[in-house]
């Protein structure tokens, strides 16, 4: 499930943080309520911090059939944009990665999985060593959006 976004505007990053169990559906309507956020920017990149997400529960089927029912949310990417999912454990980057070419299929925007923190934030331009040292630096400043979810 959705935990939390954040929208450093300063940093020009968005930050959509997973914990718990997700189906392809809800993470369908993860992407389609993020990307028609009135302070959504594709020329943003995007990190979905998906380190404590414990169960993704989905078939490649239901994972199509959810993704293309929000297809026109794929659209509000432009070709420039980078969306990595980093996620912790070698089950969930499996169910990630199919999802990942489902996206593929659809989109295009640069999209890639990763088990590696080092990597996702280079891959995203990023200059930060970590996930946290972006909060901590974006938190800090006035033109932060951060939406927390129950």
């Amino acid at each position: 499930m959705l935990r939390r976004v954040d929208i450093y505007h300063d940093l020009k990053i968005s930050i959509l943080t997973l914990s718990g169990n997700m189906t392809a559906s809800a993470g369908a309507d993860l992407i389609s309520s993020y990307t028609y956020r009135p302070d959504f920017s594709a020329s943003y990149p995007t990190l979905v911090d998906a380190r404590e997400l414990t169960d993704f529960d989905s078939r490649y089927l239901e994972v199509y059939r959810s993704f293309l029912s929000i297809n026109k949310s794929f659209d509000r990417f432009d070709e420039d944009s980078k969306v990595m999912i980093l996620v912790s454990c070698e089950a969930i980057y499996g169910m990630m990665r199919m999802a990942d070419q489902v996206v593929d299929s659809m989109s295009n925007f640069h999209h890639d999985v990763t088990l590696d923190e080092a990597h996702a934030l280079a891959w995203l331009g990023r200059t930060e060593p970590t996930v946290e040292a972006i909060h901590v630096k974006g938190q800090s400043l006035s033109s932060s959006v951060t939406i927390q979810q129950a």
